[in-house]
């Protein structure tokens, strides 16, 4: 089963949450059955200057960089726990390093 979304049925491919930003890419949507639910298909190349766009594309480089920075910081975790660092600065364990210099919460 197909169903294109128009102006006139929006409100039944996402009754919740119908921004005015995304009615542009909404209407254009195509939702095909997939599984459990449904999914649209991705905006077109039209779609580049607009500000949800932008957005998006901004929040997709800030989780690649953030992978980035987590893959560096754990291999020097790695280096860290071989050097033994929190000896020379007065810490009981890489934990309590961690804990101190680093700001982790055992709790989260």
């Amino acid at each position: 089963m197909v169903m294109v979304a128009t102006a006139e049925n929006i409100e039944s491919f996402a009754p919740a949450y119908v921004p005015a930003t995304w009615a542009a890419w909404a209407v254009r949507a195509v939702a095909v059955r997939c599984g459990e639910g449904t999914r649209a298909t991705w905006p077109t190349a039209n779609d580049r200057g607009e500000p949800w766009r932008i957005c998006h594309e901004r929040l997709r480089s800030t989780a690649r960089r953030r992978a980035e920075l987590d893959a560096e910081e754990a291999e020097l975790l790695r280096e860290a726990e071989q050097l033994q660092i929190w000896r020379p600065l007065g810490m009981v364990s890489l934990v309590d390093y961690m804990e101190r210099v680093l700001g982790w919460n055992p709790e989260t």
